[in-house]
C-alpha cells in the first residue's frame, strides 16, 4: 500500500507493473506456433510486420498498460513465486479465493477471456466440492 490515500481515506494501491522475458517469449512463441500449424494444414501463414530480431521489441510496443491486466496475483505452487495455488486459494489464507486472469502465471497470445472463465467455473467446482465436505 502506498502512502497516498483515496477518496475514502484508504491508502491506495501500489503495483510494480513490468513484463518479464517470458511473457514478451510467450506471446512471440504462440505467434509461431499458430503460423507453424496454418503452413502445416495448408491453411495460409502469418505475414510479420517486424524481422524476426525485431518482434520482441514489437510486443513490448504493444503491452500497454490498458490491456487485460495478467499476473497480478500470479499462480504458483509456493508464496515465494506467486500469490495463489492450484486452486485460486491465496497461499496461507484458508477462505480466500482470486478468480480471473490475473492468477495467470503469464500472457498468451490472445484475450485471456475463455480460459478465466474456464478458470472461475473450475474455482466454483472446487468450491463446490468443499461445501459438500463440511
Amino acid at each position: 500500500l502506498s502512502e497516498r490515500e483515496d477518496g475514502a481515506a484508504l491508502p491506495r494501491l501500489s503495483v510494480d507493473f513490468h513484463f518479464q522475458k517470458q511473457d514478451v517469449e510467450s506471446v512471440v512463441r504462440s505467434h509461431e506456433i499458430i503460423d507453424e500449424w496454418l503452413q502445416s494444414e495448408g491453411i495460409g501463414r502469418l505475414h510479420y510486420l517486424t524481422a524476426p530480431e525485431r518482434r520482441d521489441e514489437a510486443v513490448l510496443n504493444q503491452a500497454l498498460d490498458g490491456y487485460h491486466q495478467i499476473g497480478l496475483t500470479r499462480m504458483s505452487e509456493s508464496q515465494s513465486t506467486g500469490v495463489v495455488d492450484r486452486n485460486c486459494r491465496v497461499h496461507d489464507v484458508a477462505n480466500l479465493f482470486v478468480a480471473g486472469s490475473s492468477v495467470f502465471p503469464t500472457a498468451g497470445q490472445a484475450n485471456p477471456t475463455l480460459p478465466a472463465v474456464a478458470l472461475a467455473l473450475r474455482l466454483a467446482d472446487h468450491l463446490g466440492n468443499l461445501v459438500k465436505r463440511v
